[in-house]
């Protein structure tokens, strides 16, 4: 049986023609269902030419209490801004503590506290804390409290994951669920949880789940039309995809991602796609193109301040000259490395660093400095009661003065994977 013609179902659906294609419909599963998805387009189409029109009145011509909440989103938007850019974003949140639009702040500041997670994921933890506290002070309002909640909880999983501090990450990301559910979530919320706890699964090495999680997500957000949140989906699935060893398999994805995204809007997620990207060409020993892609990467961190981000890049140019054997030239830039994540409080750097630099000096052989190095990590890391495996196997060859670069690759790879992309954390 021939099917009627898509141009025909949208006649009928919005009732320009098309009665042929409409009595046919009725007697054809498949052409049935392809009319109601038609009149779910034709309503969603009317539906936005209603908003924008409305929209494009001044606010003096659109019903009061309409207007009345446009301007409140307007200045809540606005502050929300000032907030993130402020240099103590807590103690700026705490000024608008009794706002009238206080409800608006807290969630906007939530939803685009991303770009702070990348900047100073420290500040974002303590404005997200803050932001949970501030809605469950709030009296009922415009945003339902649990839905500030929930986001604030993934603003938090998104700073604990630059921070390389992957379980609370995880949990952070997980507490959002129920908060989305009791504030009525369309299947949105569900859908960014997916997400980030996806792309934490994948950098914690449990893969299949990481796997489930960012599929789901995807769908999702491909149901719900939202481009830049499929970028940020393909990237993720394209760097899980690389976590595996599956490089060939991930390129295609985390292309796709990039070309989803827009520079300027979705500034974060594309700079870390390119720096997975490059990392990715750099182990296939394609350094031209790696160093390309951490050049474009690097423009767009610099121009956002976003620091972990240009750690990143720093780490990756490193890593260059490291994976072609320039340890002389490595060894210096992986010292100020763990001094910059020493700073910028990224735990799980500083250990990679170390680890890099000692490799460095055991392949130069500088054994003297080798063993102040691994007697300087010891000091720091013994404290530690969940201390791995691997770095006591490590140190314990110290104290034997029997080290060599093998066995410290060997340990560094038994922390972080022999793949490059547990260093970069893509957030949204």
């Amino acid at each position: 049986m021939r099917h009627a013609l898509s141009t025909d179902l949208l006649d009928a659906a919005a009732g320009h023609g098309g009665h042929e294609a409409a009595a046919h419909a009725a007697s054809c599963g498949v052409c049935a269902r392809r009319l109601h998805q038609a009149r779910t387009v034709v309503t969603g189409l009317q539906e936005e030419r209603a908003v924008r029109e409305l929209l494009a009145k001044p606010a003096a011509a659109a019903p009061p209490a309409f207007a009345e909440q446009i301007r409140a989103v307007e200045r809540a938007e606005q502050l929300a801004r000032d907030v993130l850019t402020s240099e103590t974003p807590v103690a700026s949140l705490r000024r608008y503590r009794d706002d009238p639009d206080a409800a608006w702040l807290l969630l906007f500041a939530a939803q685009r506290g991303a770009t702070l997670a990348v900047q100073a994921p420290e500040k974002a933890l303590e404005l997200a804390e803050a932001l949970d506290a501030g809605a469950t002070a709030l009296a009922r309002g415009p945003v339902p409290v649990p839905e500030i909640r929930a986001e604030a909880a993934l603003l938090a999983s998104q700073a604990l994951l630059n921070q390389g501090r992957i379980d609370e990450a995880l949990e952070r990301s997980e507490s959002a669920r129920p908060l989305f559910a009791e504030a009525v979530d369309d299947g949105f919320g569900r859908a960014l949880c997916d997400y980030f706890s996806g792309n934490v699964l994948a950098y914690s090495g449990r893969y299949a789940a990481a796997r489930r999680l960012l599929v789901s997500a995807r769908r999702a957000f491909a149901e719900f039309g939202q481009d830049h949140w499929i970028g940020r989906a393909e990237l993720a699935f394209g760097t899980l995809l690389a976590l595996q060893g599956r490089n060939a398999a991930a390129l295609p994805h985390l292309d796709n991602g990039l070309a989803m995204l827009d520079p300027d809007e979705d500034a974060n997620a594309y700079a870390a796609g390119h720096v997975n990207r490059a990392s990715l060409l750099a182990h296939q020993e394609l350094y031209d193109a790696a160093r390309a892609g951490y050049a474009q990467a690097l423009a767009v961190s610099k121009r956002h301040g976003f620091h972990v981000l240009t750690y990143a890049v720093r780490m990756g140019l490193t890593e260059i000259d490291f994976l072609r054997g320039e340890y002389g030239r490595a060894l210096p830039a992986y010292q100020e490395l763990a001094a910059a994540a020493e700073r910028q409080g990224l735990q799980e750097q500083v250990l990679l660093t170390r680890l890099f630099a000692a490799e460095c000096q055991a392949r130069l052989g500088h054994v003297a400095e080798l063993q102040a190095s691994l007697r300087e990590l010891k000091r720091r890391v013994q404290p530690n009661p969940f201390q791995a495996p691997a770095l006591d196997e490590l140190f314990a060859y110290l104290e034997k003065g029997d080290l060599d670069a093998g066995l410290i690759r060997h340990v560094r790879e038994s922390l972080t994977g022999e793949q490059p992309y547990q260093r970069y954390r893509q957030t949204a």
